[in-house]
């Protein structure tokens, strides 16, 4: 998953993606792939190991924002994600057009188009790198359109849902 992490005036591009038995691979601003273990020992605590370094990790988490302590060092930021980014570019979520950001695999359509649908509702899930992402409605409304069936594969960009405002 790609996220855009601002720290003070700044921001930077992180990449985090899972890999089998547990952990993440993780770039930060392009840069060299660091393999990263992070753990849970307390409601802001972690123990988090960088290529094998141990460190433990202060972490509050509220919304999109966080504070972090990290060996001796305060760290105040915000994260946005580019799924929830990408719905809201252009206005889509106003308009209910909800587009996949990334190449995937549709896995599950819970809707059909006519189906009132409400803010937050799950209307597609789709697989990319081996995760599923739900789609969910932006607005109330009615189903409009659905180019995109079950076992389709989308590219990046792809209208997924039309959702009409009530």
């Amino acid at each position: 998953m790609k996220y855009d992490v601002g720290i003070g005036d700044g921001h930077v591009a992180v990449e985090v993606i899972p890999v089998q038995g547990g952990g993440y691979r993780v770039s930060v601003g392009g840069g060299p792939v660091r393999n990263v273990d992070a753990r849970p020992v307390g409601p802001a605590e972690w123990f988090v190991a960088i290529d094998g370094t141990r460190h433990v990790l202060g972490l509050f988490v509220n919304g999109d924002h966080f504070d972090a302590q990290l060996r001796g060092h305060a760290i105040r930021g915000t994260v946005i994600d580019s799924r929830r980014a990408a719905l809201e570019l252009h206005g889509a979520a106003a308009q209910g057009e909800v587009r996949t950001q990334m190449p995937g695999a549709i896995v599950r359509v819970p809707v059909v188009v006519g189906q009132k649908v409400h803010k937050g509702q799950v209307l597609v899930v789709v697989e990319a790198m081996k995760m599923e992402n739900e789609f969910k409605s932006p607005i109330d409304g009615t189903v409009k359109s659905m180019p995109s069936k079950v076992g389709t594969a989308v590219e990046a960009n792809t209208i997924l849902v039309v959702v009409e405002p009530s």
